[in-house]
């Protein structure tokens, strides 16, 4: 008679494969340890010394000092938006190279749990402005934890590397020592109007300051010796790359986009687009995601029309869309989530998500279209509803969000594909 594990005799809650590795807190200071925007940070994973290997905790730390008016703040989740542009090295080859890294980090972001990430930036209004020396900040009475976080973290934040890049996410800890070149991030800061909300944008900047690298080890030769058989005999890092492809400049009286995507791909998952509007700066919000009444979308895949959806996708299906990618539990999603409701989405949360994958299962890596040596690509029809006023601008955002692998053989780079 077949039992449930938990009632299985071989069951045990916990699991015999704990390590007695010494475990390390490294905190080491950037060279320079200042930047302003639009400067490039060049960071490279620390060489450890023979037997440490580093665990999945690495983020870029420091403090973020205002100039200007005294009601400026922060925007939310400054850890994203922060960085407008993103490039991922190994042995000096490009392994992704993302413009608008903070509109879909950003984007991305809203759909994980947001509780206990003060540090990373998201946070109250009302702790924005205490954290950015806003004179409007209230504290004390219903403020009292607000307060509490305001001093334990102050003007500190940071960029969780270690998320960012392929040989340092989800695939076991690292043993740099044994790998032939360096692990590399490229982060370019973001303009001032990205990331501060301001009365006075003619009296404004921003300067990161004591800028750190933190980061864990764990010293265990064992474990060492066991990543560097991987790093010899061969291993493959899977990851998503994704290419901002064009962005589309409407206004509110064009009702049809047409677009054509043909980028070699041998796995592409989805077509993501982000739609925004221009906004006043003292009431910039970079969550504000516009829907654009989009009434209808027909696909056309290599001159076949009505590819995916049969009957085009409407209005209804869009939220579905977007829970089979957005909410998957493999990037942290949250099934259910009181910050994006459907409602939410479909006011100010919005993007439109063309699945191209086989099925939803994020888990599984090249289920995604295969686009190589075509005529024709993907074809967009989106048919919207015209807004008013009809000169309003809006933008369009278009991404290409495809699975990709990186191959190393011998402790170095064999290939990479996507």
């Amino acid at each position: 008679m077949p039992y449930s594990k938990e009632l299985h005799g071989s069951y045990s809650k916990q699991l015999p494969l704990g390590t007695k590795g010494e475990r390390t807190h490294h905190v080491v200071t950037y060279n320079p340890n200042r930047a302003k925007p639009g400067e490039v940070l060049y960071i490279r994973c620390p060489k450890l010394e023979a037997g440490v290997v580093l665990t999945d905790k690495m983020n870029l730390v420091f403090d973020l000092k205002l100039e200007g008016h005294n009601k400026n703040f922060v925007v939310q989740n400054l850890s994203a938006n922060i960085i407008s542009r993103l490039v991922l090295k190994f042995e000096g080859e490009i392994l992704l190279d993302l413009t608008g890294y903070n509109l879909v980090q950003t984007y991305k972001d809203l759909y994980l749990d947001r509780t206990n990430k003060t540090l990373y930036g998201i946070q109250s209004e009302n702790l924005r402005k205490m954290r950015s020396g806003n004179i409007d900040a209230v504290g004390g009475g219903a403020h009292l934890g607000e307060s509490a976080l305001h001093k334990a973290y102050g003007s500190k934040y940071a960029i969780d590397l270690a998320r960012l890049h392929p040989m340092t996410n989800g695939h076991g800890a690292v043993y740099p020592s044994s790998l032939g070149s360096h692990i590399e991030w490229e982060l370019t800061l973001a303009p001032i109007k990205s990331i501060l909300v301001s009365e006075d944008p003619d009296a404004w900047d921003y300067t990161l300051t004591n800028i750190q690298l933190e980061y864990e080890t764990i010293r265990d030769p064992k474990l060492a010796t066991e990543i560097s058989g991987y790093y010899n005999n061969g291993k493959s890092f899977l990851y998503e790359h994704i290419q901002h492809f064009r962005t589309i400049n409407f206004t509110g009286s064009d009702t049809i986009i047409n677009e054509n995507i043909n980028v070699p791909r041998r796995s592409m998952k989805g077509i993501f687009i982000l739609f925004s509007k221009i906004q006043v700066q003292n009431e910039l919000d970079t969550e504000l995601f516009i829907n654009p009444g989009i009434s209808s979308v027909a696909v056309t895949i290599e001159g076949i029309a009505n590819k995916v959806y049969a009957q085009g996708l409407s209005p209804r299906k869009f939220w579905e869309e977007v829970r089979r990618y957005f909410m998957a539990p493999e990037f942290g999603g949250v099934d259910k989530l009181e910050y994006v409701t459907e409602e939410k989405f479909l006011l100010d949360k919005y993007c439109l998500f063309i699945d191209l994958r086989s099925f939803k299962d994020n888990k599984y890596h090249g289920s995604g279209l295969k686009v190589m040596n075509t005529k024709d690509g993907v074809q967009l029809e989106i048919v919207r509803e015209a807004t008013q006023p009809p000169q309003q601008r809006m933008t369009a955002n278009i991404f290409i969000i495809s699975d990709a692998k990186l191959d190393i053989e011998g402790s170095r780079l064999n290939s990479i594909m996507y």
